[in-house]
């Protein structure tokens, strides 16, 4: 739509001075983002006005808006000059409500060209002048304006604190769009810094105000709506962030919201995009875009434009239509003054040099906008800056410096898209590290980048079963409408041929019921082939889920297995510190091997769901002789095995028992160790179709363990009973037979020595 009609509005309007240059201010206002030639002729047309009234205040009203409306019809420096040329003009003393409103216009402006310091003189201006004439709408808009300033000076406590302040005034008012406009903002604040449980009352808060008004105040509906549509997509919901967006646009369609309409759809785009569903994602993002080029929109154009551009980088780093859109939106913001977006644009360009290896391009297109990405206010912007250069430093074989960009890049914490950026550190850190020789450092980054990985994968397998939950619902209520449809095609026939069959001669009343018999045949034959295609979708979708479920569950428990408990692997690095301090060579050798050996043991076994009892064997063993070692040999264990089991044939999950034989050992004999006699022992028996192992100490016992621990950690429970309790919910889950397990005291109860049992039962 071209907003050519602006000036036969203009001409419409025959009221009063001060009422028409309110109105067609207010007009202006709301498409002050469009730069077309009609906007520009209704501003000049609305200054010129304002001079033949031969008042300051229509003045300054009309240069402001000239001035401020876009960045298209004149330059930055340009607009700030002139403004500082409304100067002499104020104060109004006269009207001081209209000076204080003139005063947050200049605010706003000098805040859209981050002019904070001037921004902020104008700020105190306006509040001391609302104050001065109790103006309470006035006061909770220079509240807004000054929540703005501190956001940007990145003082968010600040911005928050001045938010609440607008929020609490603006309430106590009977003023519904004063309410909006300032909730709807502080809502955006909330939703942007990760707060989401309070962004999620406010919301509800603004929803409630609008039950009865929702198509009176359809924007500001729709736009809470989609606010609490993005919460959903920053926590990964992408079924609900999508049910939600779907709900609003079909709101918007009943209520001729097309703006809103685009907007929300730019948004199913960033749904699909996060889904990892480039092409549906890059469709919307596409429609998107061509709607604002139709309707000259340069500021959202823009950002559609990058968004294009950025989705068909991601679905394939070697397309060069992904850099055409990036060079036409560098190209609009830097005709719009945008700095911020040129920079992000040269980001995304450089990404594209790096990946396809022209290393001095991208270090030179990088190198021009890092004074101002590096260390950038908005913390995934600085991150996406670090992990770009990172990227690059790598492929140049600049290692040092990459790990310690990978080190500050770990410091930026609370991001939405932290956890894949974690994955890109710690591979370039075990990668660095490898190649310098520093193995055990190595080792370290290897097992911190594998429990990320494992987490991505878990996530991409709730993406893959959210994206064919998605897929489902779409499916299922388009065959319900298709069937809906049969069913009024039905009904339609049959009304006509009754009137037919009422008009006609009764002679051809036969051939006409035989053509509504075969017409409604064919329907009702439509309509179960219909219902038998979505009863084979529905158990096709749910083997399909069941088996993602499971998937879902081995790559979890995959990853459990790999988080060996922190505190054996920090004692083991502790111990073998110290027989390196003390010049004791040879048993720092000996710990050393056996606990690589260990190490080894545990990354081999962690990659698949189930291990041989030998193996199992193996590493039980290997680890009671590290903690033996560690404890000067101040304890004894040994192993008992059935000879009625087959070690090599019977398959258990892998490394299961090892955490309960380190409970027996650090909550059981830890405790009485310089005494003689501690032990350990494993039994494993054969029992019908079930593998029995006990795992038996003579410790202090489960009661005193419990006391001890809560002495000396107050409701803590340790990774390793808490991963191990995980695990067994999740291989429960993959196997029809369950995995049993008891502990009980073992001998007598009122002895220092009372002992503990574990049994697990594993069926075989």
């Amino acid at each position: 739509m071209v907003r050519g009609d602006l000036l036969e509005k203009w001409q419409d309007i025959s009221q009063s001075d001060s009422t028409r240059i309110a109105s067609i201010s207010l007009l202006i206002r709301r498409y002050r983002r469009f730069s077309n030639d009609s906007c520009l002729v209704l501003l000049k047309e609305l200054v010129r006005f304002c001079y033949q009234t031969n008042n300051d205040s229509c003045i300054i009203h009309g240069n402001i808006l000239l001035h401020t409306t876009n960045p298209n019809i004149r330059g930055k420096d340009t607009v700030l000059d002139s403004l500082e040329t409304l100067r002499p003009l104020l104060p109004l003393r006269s009207a001081p409500d209209k000076e204080a409103e003139y005063y947050r216009m200049l605010v706003g402006a000098f805040t859209r060209y981050h002019q904070l310091d001037s921004a902020s003189q104008y700020l105190d201006k306006a509040m001391q002048l609302s104050k001065s004439t109790k103006d309470s709408i006035g006061i909770a808009r220079a509240h807004m304006m000054g929540a703005r300033i501190s956001m940007l000076e990145t003082k968010l406590d600040r911005a928050d604190q001045q938010f609440r302040k607008a929020s609490e005034i603006s309430t106590a008012l009977a003023d519904t769009f004063t309410i909006l406009s300032i909730e709807n903002e502080y809502l955006r604040f909330l939703v942007n810094h990760g707060k989401y449980n309070r962004a999620r009352e406010k919301a509800g808060a603004i929803l409630k105000l609008l039950e009865d008004d929702k198509s009176k105040y359809a924007r500001s509906y729709a736009r809470v709506k989609m606010r609490l549509a993005t919460i959903a997509r920053f926590e990964g919901d992408y079924v609900s962030s999508m049910r939600i967006y779907l709900e609003t646009l079909d709101f918007c369609e009943r209520e001729s919201q097309k703006e809103m309409i685009v907007h929300l759809k730019g948004n199913i785009a960033m749904v699909y995009e996060q889904m990892e569903d480039y092409e549906n994602a890059a469709r919307y993002a596409e429609e998107t875009m061509q709607h604002f080029k139709e309707v000259d929109d340069t500021a959202n154009l823009l950002t559609s434009m990058m968004h294009l551009g950025y989705v068909l980088y991601q679905a394939n780093p070697q397309d060069t239509m992904s850099q055409h859109h990036i060079k036409q939106a560098y190209k609009l913001a830097e005709k719009l003054g945008d700095q911020f977006s040129m920079d992000a644009c040269q980001l995304y360009r450089s990404q594209y040099f790096i990946e396809n290896d022209q290393l001095d391009v991208g270090q030179d297109i990088l190198n021009s906008i890092r004074s101002n990405l590096q260390f950038h206010p908005i913390k995934e912007v600085s991150m996406e800056f670090q992990v770009t250069d990172l990227r690059l430093l790598q492929k140049q074989g600049r290692c040092s410096e990459a790990m310690k960009v990978a080190l500050s890049a770990l410091e930026l914490e609370g991001l939405p898209s932290e956890i894949e950026h974690k994955q890109t550190l710690y591979s370039a850190l075990y990668e660095c590290a490898k190649s310098e020789g520093d193995d055990l450092l190595a080792f370290q980054y290897l097992e911190q980048y594998n429990a990320v990985t494992d987490s991505i994968n878990a996530e991409k397998k709730q993406m893959q079963f959210a994206r064919l939950n998605l897929q489902h619902t779409l499916a299922k209520e388009q065959t319900a409408d298709s069937l809906a449809f049969a069913a009024e095609q039905s009904i339609l026939q049959q009304q006509l041929s009754n009137t037919r069959f009422q008009t006609k001669a009764f002679a051809f009343g036969g051939g006409l019921f035989l053509l509504l018999s075969l017409l409604i045949l064919q329907q009702y034959r439509k309509v179960r082939k219909g219902r038998k295609k979505t009863e084979q979708l529905l158990l096709s979708e749910k083997a399909h889920s069941d088996a993602l479920m499971k998937e879902q569950a081995r790559v979890q428990l995959k990853s459990l297995t790999r988080q060996m408990d922190p505190h054996f692997m920090f004692n083991s690095l502790q111990s073998i510190s110290n027989y390196v301090s003390e010049n004791d060579s040879e048993s720092a050798n000996r710990y050393l091997a056996r606990f690589a050996q260990l190490m080894r043991q545990s990354l081999n076994y962690s990659q698949v769901d189930k291990i041989s009892l030998e193996d199992e064997l193996e590493l039980l063993e290997t680890y009671l002789e590290l903690e033996r070692l560690r404890f000067g040999h101040q304890f004894e264990f040994e192993i008992e095995v059935d000879d009625r089991l087959d070690l090599y044939d019977i398959a258990i999950p892998p490394m299961f028992i090892q955490p309960h034989v380190e409970n027996a050992v650090w909550h059981g004999i830890r405790h009485r160790i310089a005494e003689p006699g501690a032990r350990v022992l494993l039994k494993f028996d054969k029992s019908e179709e079930y593998l029995v192992v006990n795992i038996i100490d003579n410790g202090i016992g489960r009661r005193r363990s419990q006391e001890i621990n809560q002495g000396e950690r107050p409701g803590h429970q340790s990774v390793g009973t808490k991963n191990m309790l995980k695990r067994r919910e999740l291989i429960n889950q993959l196997y029809s037979r369950p995995l049993q397990m008891a502990s009980f005291d073992h001998g007598n109860a009122d002895s220092a020595h009372v002992g503990t049992r574990i049994e697990i039962q594993f069926p075989i």
